[in-house]
């Protein structure tokens, strides 16, 4: 008998009796404990929705293509991700780690799988038509902008995406869209773009997470990086505050006491440049180096005459233009020291 969530952006979410045991598995019931966006939440104090959440979204999303894989593999998508999502991937990478949540995905797997009629090559079979899932225009970023909109209060992520879903299909790496759908594409689009400036790249989020990388890197001299991508935020947050090299800085995290961006670079040389100098005459707790990337990375979808959108739709072309100019690297400081950083400069830009 198929059970049904009630979700504040997509209504009733219904899941067929097939998918209940992947749902009430304890590895996706983990997701429940891991944040959406990470540390968001200290700049849109909304953000605190999860990664289950956004996991059940993306396979009501996907039932529009009726296609019982595609939906297993949209559910299943996110089972992988370490605590606080991509900050800690990132910090962890950051640290030199080779991490990748699709990995952790694939060694739960055939487990997850056990209690149910789908095989491994039942999910082999629906990555072949991945790009419905994680592709430019898949359910995954169909489903975090809207829910990524919704609990920022940030509106321009709303999307219509019922019609894009009934006018594409996926061939091979690219997704295939019909030339009725094209204004829909743009909307999708934009609502990528100013979601990425506005949430997800905003300057103070960034500070935030590159404070918390620090944090990482203390913690990994006394938790190993299998233990940390194993926990969810509330075992990462006890793992901080119980740290003896890491509680310092958390703390300021937890206090929202934020370091002030002093400096932005083109050039990450020059952003390394002034954070070695300031580590030194700070300290390296009160320091931290980030940068801002590009929204942007080529495109995969194509009109059915097989033309790329980018070169139909000179709107998506120049939102795409826009966010190439918009990277940069920044320096911050604990905002104690601030008076010993007016010799430093503050622009490379």
């Amino acid at each position: 008998m198929p059970k049904y969530a009630r979700d504040p952006v997509h209504g009733e979410i219904k899941l067929e009796d097939e998918f209940l045991p992947i749902a009430d598995h304890p590895r996706f019931q983990r997701l429940r404990g891991i944040k959406q966006l990470g540390m968001a939440h200290l700049v849109y104090p909304g953000a605190t929705h999860s990664r289950f959440l956004h996991c059940l979204g993306s396979y009501h999303i996907s039932k529009a293509f009726e296609d019982p894989l595609i939906s297993l593999y949209a559910l299943i998508h996110d089972v992988g991700h370490p605590p606080l999502s991509h900050v800690v991937e990132s910090a962890l990478k950051n640290a030199g780690i080779d991490f990748d949540h699709d990995t952790i995905s694939n060694k739960y797997l055939r487990d997850i799988l056990s209690g149910t009629n789908f095989s491994l090559t039942d999910l082999k079979r629906a990555m072949r038509k991945g790009t419905l899932v994680h592709g430019d225009l898949g359910v995954d970023r169909m489903d975090y902008l809207i829910r990524d909109s919704y609990y920022t209060g940030v509106t321009s992520g709303y999307l219509h995406w019922q019609r894009m879903v009934r006018l594409m299909r996926a061939e091979k790496e690219k997704t295939i869209v019909h030339p009725k759908s094209v204004e829909s594409v743009e909307q999708f689009f934009i609502a990528r773009y100013i979601m990425g400036s506005t949430v997800y790249l905003h300057k103070t989020n960034l500070v935030i997470e590159s404070m918390v990388s620090k944090a990482v890197e203390h913690l990994l001299h006394e938790v190993s990086h299998k233990e940390i991508v194993e926990m969810d935020d509330t075992s990462l947050v006890t793992a901080f505050r119980n740290s003896e090299s890491a509680k310092t800085i958390w703390s300021r995290v937890e206090k929202r006491q934020i370091y002030k961006r002093i400096g932005v670079y083109n050039e990450e040389e020059k952003a390394k440049q002034v954070y070695t100098q300031l580590k030194d005459k700070v300290g390296s707790d009160n320091v931290v180096i980030g940068k801002r990337g590009k929204w942007y990375k080529p495109i995969s979808v194509e009109l059915e005459t097989g033309e790329n959108i980018v070169d139909v739709s000179p709107l998506i072309r120049t939102l795409v233009d826009a966010d190439k100019k918009k990277q940069y690297y920044f320096v911050a400081i604990n905002r104690d020291y601030l008076s010993q950083v007016k010799t430093f400069p503050q622009s490379g830009i």
